[in-house]
């Protein structure tokens, strides 16, 4: 997960290939080995870690401050501020075709 916080600013949500490409390599360089599929990874670990997190904020999960728990709160509070400003653009374009269609009728 460091590796995949020291290089969000790679990530691009309509092109993740260049972001995956580079956490692989870094990993291999780092451990010799290589993941098959780390955008499988990061799913897993974020839907795994989004669970354990409500949980923790419901009160019936355990605390814990280490550092995977914080990196993966960093990395859920990044993908959601990623999804929330892809759903603004989105909600913008179509406005915007909306009021386009709108004009020429």
């Amino acid at each position: 997960m460091q590796l995949v916080i020291q290089h969000k600013h790679l990530r691009r949500p309509n092109n993740l290939k260049p972001f995956h490409d580079t956490i692989l390599h870094s990993f291999d360089e780092e451990h010799n080995w290589r993941y098959k599929s780390i955008s499988r990874k990061l799913l897993d670990l974020e839907g795994y870690w989004r669970i354990k997190l409500i949980r923790r904020g419901s009160r019936t999960g355990t605390k814990s401050d280490g550092d995977l728990s914080q990196a993966m709160e960093s990395w859920i509070k990044f993908i959601d501020e990623e999804k929330a400003l892809v759903a603004t653009h989105a909600a913008a374009d179509e406005q915007d075709r909306v009021e386009r269609q709108v004009s020429a009728q």
